[in-house]
């Protein structure tokens, strides 16, 4: 497989204090990662790593096969997008799209032209002639996209470009940006700390766990085989001590999407068993939100369709089983468990 991007056992930090610990990630040509971790895990370091904006103190950085770890910022052929827009607020939407024109020397008709398409491809050549101050969030997350994209970068970095929209505005934009990215077949890599937006944007997720990429594969991967139970617990899977059903020295881990609440009488000795004690109930209709603890103390939350519950409806303090199907369970040695 041709590789566009590579990151090769980089380690980085500021000062004394280690961020990036011999992380290694390969991106192929014309697709879109996303890199996913806890706020203050590193990624925004990863990106600066790779526009040339902080020195690696190891490792090496390469588009295709060439090593870029000594070369300038501004030679790198990088395009970057970050969370909060950055534009000009005296030069009119067409004049911020088409400023790195501008810098490359292009002729003013050149420019014009260029912004002109920029602006079409994410919706807004109506409002080439408007200043940012007239614009709302959205847009002007999308002029900075088209400024971004309008050079035809090797690489697109975005640095939780939509973390600052409400949730309406940021399914859009979500979609916009897998549009454009797929059909410029621009080399991207799309940093967010929400799984769920990592998964819908992505063509592969990297997560980003103590200073490395703790697993990187398809979005479906992180539901149904997470590699360690840190990757587990982020993707919201339910890790909890050992039933009576299971080896010593392990924790059992589960999606909640696959646990059903039965209330007959618990069997601690069948696989996929687990006694629980209801806590909490909430009828919204077409399911139940509900709340159970495990033996153990653990709690879990979780949806179940209404259909699938025996009438009536369970009582809070009623002691009931939940059931996982075993193809679904997942059991991870104590020596990586943090419970």
């Amino acid at each position: 497989m041709s590789v566009a991007l590579r990151l090769d056992r980089v380690s980085a930090g500021y000062g004394a204090r280690a961020v990036l610990r011999e992380l290694s990630l390969a991106i192929a040509p014309g697709r879109l990662v996303t890199l996913v971790g806890p706020s203050g895990c590193g990624k925004t370091t990863v990106l600066k790593v790779i526009a040339g904006l902080l020195a690696p103190a190891a490792g090496d950085v390469w588009f295709e096969n060439e090593r870029m770890t000594s070369i300038p910022a501004e030679k790198r052929g990088i395009a970057m997008v970050f969370q909060k827009p950055l534009l000009f607020p005296h030069m009119s939407v067409a004049e911020n799209v088409a400023f790195g024109l501008a810098m490359r020397g292009w002729s003013a008709a050149q420019q014009r032209m260029a912004a002109e398409d920029a602006l079409r491809m994410v919706q807004l050549e109506a409002f080439a002639d408007r200043r940012p101050k007239e614009l709302s969030g959205g847009q002007e997350q999308r002029v900075t996209l088209a400024r971004a994209l309008i050079t035809r970068p090797r690489v697109l970095l975005l640095d939780e470009p939509l973390s600052a929209l409400d949730e309406g505005l940021r399914a859009e934009m979500r979609g916009l940006v897998r549009q454009l990215q797929r059909e410029l077949a621009i080399t991207t890599l799309f940093v967010t700390h929400d799984q769920r937006e990592a998964c819908e944007v992505g063509d592969e997720v990297a997560i980003l766990l103590d200073g490395h990429v703790a697993q990187a594969g398809p979005p479906r991967a992180f539901y149904t085989e997470p590699a360690s139970e840190a990757v587990a617990r982020f993707f919201g899977w339910c890790v909890i001590d050992p039933p009576a059903w299971a080896e010593r020295g392990s924790a059992v881990a589960f999606h909640p999407s696959v646990a059903r609440l039965c209330l007959d009488e618990p069997n601690t000795q069948v696989p996929g068993s687990f006694p629980v004690v209801i806590e909490h109930v909430a009828d919204v209709g077409t399911e139940l939100r509900l709340s159970v603890r495990f033996q153990s103390g653990s709690r879990l939350d979780f949806a179940q369709n209404i259909s699938t519950i025996a009438s009536p409806i369970p009582a809070v303090g009623a002691t009931a089983r939940l059931v996982v199907p075993q193809s679904a369970l997942k059991v991870f040695p104590v020596s990586q468990s943090s419970s």
